[in-house]
């Protein structure tokens, strides 16, 4: 059985093959890595959630530099650009999520002494790079393309195994969440080296 327990494994043994066989002059293993590292690292850009009146922030993240401080060496300032528009909206040098992710945050009563509704979690981080499922892929199903200095991963309707549906915890742990069984994404990753660093350009995510 697949589950979000399997992350790390997962990942791991997948981007091998990936890889092998692979003419490029980026080690398999660093980009590897390094997919890895910016995932784990943005999913922390929505987590520690406060709210202040009418509006929820992330309490370990609040400003632009503290989030370059958590991605600028593992991305470059365009795509570190990239992930703060698609969740957070700016005012007054601070961070605060955007309409989106406070809709979630507000339709699940999360600050609310009421019982919490989490069921659309999964919906709100679908389509972001804070999706648990990009972590458990089959890179075997995916291209590596290199064009000079930037090499892009891509993966065009991959499904992504959550659970079986005949499991009664997991179908039910996950259901409380909004995961559904199995998902499709379609999504880019491009990767160019600055200096001896290997950072992420540029993604793109969608779902079906």
């Amino acid at each position: 059985m697949k589950t979000l327990k399997a992350w790390k494994w997962s990942i791991a043994f997948s981007c091998f093959f990936l890889l092998v066989g692979c003419s490029t002059e980026v080690n398999e293993q660093e980009i590897m890595a390094q997919y890895d590292q910016i995932l784990i690292a943005s999913s922390e850009l929505f987590r520690y959630h406060v709210k202040e009146e009418d509006s929820y922030y992330n309490e370990q993240y609040q400003t632009v530099g503290e989030v370059y401080s958590l991605l600028e060496d593992i991305m470059t300032d365009e795509a570190v650009e990239q992930l703060i528009n698609s969740i957070f909206i700016r005012e007054d040098n601070r961070l605060f999520y955007n309409n989106h992710f406070t809709g979630y945050l507000e339709e699940a009563n999360f600050f609310s002494i009421e019982q919490n509704d989490m069921s659309d979690f999964y919906v709100a981080v679908r389509e972001s790079i804070v999706n648990p499922g990009l972590r458990m892929l089959h890179m075997d199903q995916l291209t590596l393309e290199q064009r000079g200095s930037t090499i892009t991963v891509n993966g065009s309707n991959v499904p992504v195994y959550f659970y079986e549906e005949d499991d009664l915890y997991s179908s039910q742990y996950y259901g409380l969440l909004g995961y559904p069984s199995q998902d499709y994404l379609t999504f880019s990753f491009s990767f160019i080296k600055k200096g001896d660093k290997l950072k992420m350009n540029d993604y793109e995510i969608t779902a079906f």
